[in-house]
């Protein structure tokens, strides 16, 4: 998830939900076989749409713009399973046109003052903190069900998604027009998914697929000398680490208020006080998001950079897009510390990472 991109509001998720038709079959005797039933013709509609990218290439109705982007494409791939150990034979080899800026729209609900995000079971991946649809209607409707319930809600959508190996992931051209370092930076995280899936461990997967891209991009650029590329990458990385600062410590500040709020539960909440403290409630929770809001301008003015953030900070914020976030970044630090003992070799790193879901000392929060 690479939030300079959010500026413009076209890349909110990178990689955050994955879908297999075979779910449907899995849980017909559920009350969610609609939601599944809405996941399998997703996919099916995907599965139709792939034109082979090989032939696309040959096709004199093909622009040099979009073949171009092909031959960089197979490039990141080759590199991919050649030079990093990842599981790019199966995948990207394949173009699908949908003519919309997203492929689906994921949905996350954290409770009115929790940053504990809601979590969804699915067949064969455990639960996962977001619920997706391809139909952005259905995942608004679905929100707003979830937030007459009083959670808060938020809906982002997603360029690109990892079917975990069920299929060969495909190239949407909702990511086409962003740089070749910005499509290897995705390209290399949905592999990473394809490569490890810690079962019902959202932080955890998304925070190896965030060190394991950068990693592999530095690499990719390196192989080809790409110098100045890779400086502007680093600081790329350093502004995305910058904000994302900002919104971890704005979060920590919500769990520190709503923690001192436990206490309110003993009341009876048809008394007078418990409806003022109700009301105190929102006022505090709100001055930390004003908090934020500040700290974020006054960080613009020691780096303007920041303004690529704007986009995504004029839309109202709330516990469930905080939590969003953080799924990607908290075990950030813990996933880098692992791939430095292991440096360039690959296949090591990936084994440790699997290694992870056996230590009972660490826990995916």
């Amino acid at each position: 998830m690479n939030l300079s991109y959010l500026g413009n509001e076209k890349v909110p998720f990178k990689g955050a939900f994955f879908l297999c038709a075979l779910l449907l079959f899995q849980c017909l005797g559920c009350r969610s076989v609609g939601y599944f039933h809405q996941a399998a013709m997703g996919q099916w509609q995907i599965e139709r749409s792939k034109k082979p990218i090989q032939e696309l290439k040959q096709a004199p109705n093909t622009s040099n713009e979009l073949k171009a982007k092909f031959e960089t494409i197979q490039e990141i791939r080759r590199f991919a399973f050649w030079n990093l150990s990842l599981p790019a034979e199966d995948a990207y080899d394949s173009y699908v046109a949908l003519d919309r800026d997203y492929v689906v729209w994921n949905v996350t609900a954290c409770p009115e003052f929790s940053m504990d995000p809601y979590r969804w079971w699915y067949p064969f991946l455990g639960k996962l903190k977001y619920r997706g649809y391809f139909d952005p209607e259905e995942a608004h409707q679905y929100a707003q069900n979830l937030k007459n319930k009083g959670y808060d809600v938020a809906v982002e959508g997603v360029v690109a998604y990892s079917t975990l190996g069920w299929f060969r992931d495909p190239v949407f051209d909702t990511f086409l027009d962003w740089s070749d370092v910005a499509i290897a930076e995705l390209l290399f995280h949905e592999l990473s998914h394809r490569k490890v899936f810690l079962s019902g461990k959202t932080d955890w997967n998304e925070a190896f697929a965030v060190v394991t891209a950068r990693a592999s991009v530095r690499a990719w650029l390196k192989s080809q000398s790409l110098d100045e590329e890779l400086k502007a990458y680093e600081a790329e990385v350093d502004l995305e680490e910058t904000f994302i600062g900002l919104i971890l410590e704005t979060k920590q500040a919500l769990e520190t208020l709503y923690a001192s709020f436990d206490s309110d539960s003993k009341e009876n909440p048809n008394s007078p006080e418990y409806k003022r403290r109700e009301t105190e409630k929102i006022t505090l929770k709100q001055s930390v998001f004003d908090g934020f809001r500040k700290r974020f301008e006054q960080a613009k003015q020691e780096n303007p950079s920041l303004q690529v953030y704007d986009g995504w900070m004029s839309r109202p914020l709330n516990n469930a897009r905080l939590s969003a976030v953080d799924t990607y970044y908290q075990w950030v630090p813990m996933f880098e510390d692992l791939h430095k003992k292991y440096a360039n070799d690959w296949k090591g790193f990936f084994e440790a990472v699997k290694a992870l879901d056996e230590d009972a000392s660490l826990k995916d929060s």
